[in-house]
Protein backbone atom coordinates (compact mmCIF):
# COMPACT_ATOMS: atom_id res chain seq x y z
CA UNK A 1 0.00 0.00 0.00
CA UNK A 2 1.10 3.42 -0.76
CA UNK A 3 0.78 6.45 1.40
CA UNK A 4 -0.44 9.68 0.23
CA UNK A 5 1.72 11.45 2.19
CA UNK A 6 5.00 9.44 1.04
CA UNK A 7 7.81 12.06 0.48
CA UNK A 8 5.52 15.50 0.98
CA UNK A 9 8.48 16.93 3.00
CA UNK A 10 11.97 18.22 2.13
CA UNK A 11 13.20 14.60 1.61
CA UNK A 12 16.22 13.69 -0.60
CA UNK A 13 13.80 13.15 -3.10
CA UNK A 14 13.22 16.53 -3.93
CA UNK A 15 16.90 17.06 -4.00
CA UNK A 16 17.56 14.53 -6.52
CA UNK A 17 14.33 16.19 -8.47
CA UNK A 18 15.80 19.21 -9.15
CA UNK A 19 19.16 17.62 -10.25
CA UNK A 20 17.53 15.66 -12.80
CA UNK A 21 15.77 18.54 -14.24
CA UNK A 22 18.97 20.13 -14.56
CA UNK A 23 20.64 17.44 -15.66
CA UNK A 24 18.05 17.20 -18.37
CA UNK A 25 18.25 20.99 -19.55
CA UNK A 26 14.62 21.30 -19.42
CA UNK A 27 14.32 24.68 -21.42
CA UNK A 28 11.21 27.15 -20.83
CA UNK A 29 8.58 26.25 -23.64
CA UNK A 30 9.46 22.12 -23.26
CA UNK A 31 6.77 19.28 -22.77
CA UNK A 32 7.40 17.57 -20.52
CA UNK A 33 6.34 13.72 -19.36
CA UNK A 34 7.44 12.74 -15.83
CA UNK A 35 6.97 8.74 -15.11
CA UNK A 36 6.16 7.99 -11.45
CA UNK A 37 5.57 11.48 -10.13
CA UNK A 38 4.77 9.99 -6.57
CA UNK A 39 5.07 13.52 -4.75
CA UNK A 40 6.30 15.75 -7.67
CA UNK A 41 9.99 15.83 -6.67
CA UNK A 42 10.92 15.96 -10.35
CA UNK A 43 7.09 17.16 -11.57
CA UNK A 44 6.99 20.27 -9.90
CA UNK A 45 10.75 21.79 -10.37
CA UNK A 46 10.33 20.98 -13.98
CA UNK A 47 6.80 22.83 -14.27
CA UNK A 48 8.71 25.53 -12.55
CA UNK A 49 11.40 25.33 -15.47
CA UNK A 50 8.91 25.20 -18.72
CA UNK A 51 7.01 28.34 -17.60
CA UNK A 52 3.68 29.12 -18.77
CA UNK A 53 4.73 28.72 -22.36
CA UNK A 54 5.49 24.69 -21.37
CA UNK A 55 3.54 21.62 -20.80
CA UNK A 56 4.21 19.08 -18.02
CA UNK A 57 2.11 16.12 -17.14
CA UNK A 58 3.00 13.83 -14.43
CA UNK A 59 1.38 10.48 -13.94
CA UNK A 60 1.56 7.99 -11.50
CA UNK A 61 -0.62 4.29 -11.18
CA UNK A 62 -1.12 5.41 -7.06
CA UNK A 63 -4.09 7.31 -6.99
CA UNK A 64 -3.73 9.11 -3.93
CA UNK A 65 -0.31 10.14 -4.87
CA UNK A 66 -2.12 11.71 -7.91
CA UNK A 67 -4.62 13.10 -5.93
CA UNK A 68 -2.07 14.71 -3.10
CA UNK A 69 0.28 16.31 -6.09
CA UNK A 70 -2.60 17.43 -7.95
CA UNK A 71 -3.37 19.61 -4.92
CA UNK A 72 0.09 20.55 -4.09
CA UNK A 73 0.66 21.45 -7.53
CA UNK A 74 -2.19 23.87 -7.88
CA UNK A 75 -1.36 25.63 -4.23
CA UNK A 76 1.73 26.06 -5.69
CA UNK A 77 0.67 27.65 -8.73
CA UNK A 78 1.98 25.19 -11.13
CA UNK A 79 1.15 24.68 -14.69
CA UNK A 80 1.21 20.68 -14.14
CA UNK A 81 -0.88 18.08 -14.43
CA UNK A 82 -1.36 14.60 -12.92
CA UNK A 83 -3.26 11.20 -13.83
CA UNK A 84 -3.39 7.95 -12.71
CA UNK A 85 -1.63 5.66 -15.42
CA UNK A 86 0.47 2.85 -15.66
CA UNK A 87 4.07 3.46 -17.08
CA UNK A 88 4.24 0.46 -18.78
CA UNK A 89 0.79 1.53 -20.43
CA UNK A 90 0.72 5.14 -21.64
CA UNK A 91 -1.95 6.36 -23.14
CA UNK A 92 -0.51 9.38 -24.96
CA UNK A 93 0.33 9.49 -28.50
CA UNK A 94 3.28 9.10 -30.55
CA UNK A 95 6.04 11.43 -29.97
CA UNK A 96 4.39 14.33 -28.10
CA UNK A 97 6.72 15.08 -25.34
CA UNK A 98 10.77 16.50 -25.57
CA UNK A 99 11.34 15.38 -22.16
CA UNK A 100 10.27 12.40 -20.26
CA UNK A 101 11.91 12.03 -16.37
CA UNK A 102 11.24 9.17 -14.03
CA UNK A 103 13.41 9.63 -11.05
CA UNK A 104 13.59 6.74 -8.43
CA UNK A 105 10.13 4.72 -10.20
CA UNK A 106 11.73 2.41 -12.95
CA UNK A 107 13.48 -0.34 -10.03
CA UNK A 108 9.72 -1.01 -9.69
CA UNK A 109 8.35 -1.14 -12.91
CA UNK A 110 7.61 -5.20 -13.38
CA UNK A 111 8.92 -5.10 -17.21
CA UNK A 112 11.23 -2.43 -17.37
CA UNK A 113 12.16 -3.22 -20.86
CA UNK A 114 7.82 -2.17 -21.36
CA UNK A 115 8.00 0.25 -19.90
CA UNK A 116 10.96 2.14 -21.63
CA UNK A 117 9.75 1.09 -24.78
CA UNK A 118 6.67 3.19 -23.87
CA UNK A 119 8.86 6.38 -22.65
CA UNK A 120 10.72 5.98 -26.17
CA UNK A 121 7.38 6.23 -28.34
CA UNK A 122 6.16 9.32 -26.83
CA UNK A 123 9.18 11.44 -27.10
CA UNK A 124 9.79 13.71 -29.81
CA UNK A 125 11.87 12.33 -32.69
CA UNK A 126 13.35 15.40 -33.21
CA UNK A 127 14.34 15.76 -29.52
CA UNK A 128 14.31 12.18 -27.79
CA UNK A 129 15.34 13.06 -24.20
CA UNK A 130 14.76 10.23 -21.80
CA UNK A 131 16.18 10.72 -18.18
CA UNK A 132 15.84 8.20 -15.53
CA UNK A 133 17.37 8.28 -11.43
CA UNK A 134 18.04 5.21 -10.12
CA UNK A 135 16.96 1.06 -9.82
CA UNK A 136 17.55 0.16 -13.57
CA UNK A 137 18.34 -3.67 -13.66
CA UNK A 138 19.72 -3.66 -16.88
CA UNK A 139 21.12 0.37 -17.54
CA UNK A 140 23.47 3.23 -16.11
CA UNK A 141 21.87 5.64 -13.79
CA UNK A 142 21.10 8.44 -16.54
CA UNK A 143 19.96 7.42 -20.04
CA UNK A 144 19.88 9.48 -22.97
CA UNK A 145 18.79 8.65 -26.25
Amino acid sequence: MLSSDYDSGAGCFAHFGRRLVDVAGINAGARVLDIASGRGAVLFPAAERVGAGGEVVGVDIADAMVHATSEEAARRGLKARVSVMDAEELTFPNEVFDFVTCGFGIMFFPDQDRGLAQMRRVLNLEVVSLYLLGGLRKATTYIRF
